[in-house]
């Protein structure tokens, strides 16, 4: 049993005690009375009788009107005091009659006692346990109310992370895209690296265990051209006794750059080089029709057969040219 069950029967087994209290009781069974009308019928100072309406506690209520009323605990309360205050007034006729009837009276109004003490006691835990099971389905449905408004506020968090895991799907579907793109890029990077390694070998296939240094200088070419000719150039000429191959490495300060040669046996003809695109060689020959532009700077390997090479380096424009003439053989 609660400590508020404690006082509600506490309240009550005070006012049963109590005759001004209970004549309260009984008055209000009627019908609510104001205080006014309450002090005419006892007569009492105000003080006094606030004191015993104070002291009937939750047996009472006051309605809107401002009127004293019983409550529900009050209602079991004065149900009580009648019942055992009207049962001597009938015991006491009968024992005009005889004394056992009597005796049987009071045993019988103190057993009915008993059963109406107990009855309120039923009466009034019932009625503290409806406001109790009434407390607890207040803050149930508060409890209720908060988990409700959890489960909102986590169902909005669910929707902005399939929106989040959506774009980071989206983001990785690209990313894969731009990987399998990347790895085609390096797969096209080492073919081509392969291919340039293959060209590499290739230039080593001339098998050469000598090398002679022919050209190792620095010039300085005026530039210039004449009726399309290009009239600035410098060049070499030499005789090769073995097959082989020339390395023409050049570093320049003009994008215009470039390397002429031409390999040819005794027999042929040697036109000017300002026009040795229009070269005519007579006779077997390696033969170059175009220039070889190597711009601000580059390496030209020439193939060789053993007959006179003609070797130029020129420019369109004046230029300042390192020039290294190598023959292996």
């Amino acid at each position: 049993m609660t400590s508020s069950e404690e006082d509600s029967y506490s309240t009550i087994f005070v006012s049963l005690k109590h005759p001004i209290r209970r004549k309260i009781l009984r008055i209000l069974s009627s019908e609510p009375q104001t205080f006014s009308d309450l002090q005419k019928q006892f007569k009492i100072e105000s003080s006094h009788l606030t004191y015993h309406i104070d002291g009937l506690g939750n047996l009472l209520y006051k309605t809107d009107n401002g009127k004293y009323a019983l409550s529900s605990l009050g209602e079991a309360a004065i149900s009580t005091i009648t019942k055992v205050e009207d049962i001597p007034t009938t015991a006491n006729h009968q024992s005009q009659q005889t004394r056992p009837n009597r005796r049987i009276g009071k045993s019988v109004a103190i057993a009915l006692g008993l059963i109406c003490v107990v009855l309120i006691a039923f009466t009034a835990y019932f009625a503290v346990a409806g406001i109790s099971a009434q407390n607890s389905y207040v803050n149930l449905q508060k409890q209720n109310n908060q988990l409700q408004t959890w489960l909102t506020g986590n169902e909005t968090l669910l929707g902005e992370t399939q929106i989040w895991l959506a774009g980071n799907d989206t983001l990785l579907s690209q990313t894969q895209v731009n990987n399998t793109n990347l790895q085609d890029q390096i797969r096209l990077v080492n073919s081509n690296i392969t291919n340039l390694q293959n060209e590499i070998n290739n230039l080593h296939i001339i098998n050469a265990e000598n090398s002679t240094v022919w050209v190792n200088n620095t010039y300085v070419e005026t530039g210039g051209v004449t009726n399309g000719f290009i009239e600035a150039a410098i060049g070499w000429f030499n005789y090769v006794p073995s097959a082989g191959y020339i390395s023409v490495r050049v570093s320049s300060n003009d994008s215009s750059t470039f390397v002429g040669f031409e390999n040819y046996n005794a027999n042929s003809t040697f036109v000017s080089f300002e026009n040795w695109t229009n070269w005519n060689v007579t006779g077997a020959a390696i033969y170059f029709p175009e220039k070889i532009d190597v711009g601000f700077g580059g390496t030209v390997v020439i193939p060789v057969l053993p007959n006179s090479m003609e070797i130029w380096v020129g420019s369109i424009n004046e230029a300042r040219t390192t020039v290294t003439i190598t023959y292996y053989y």
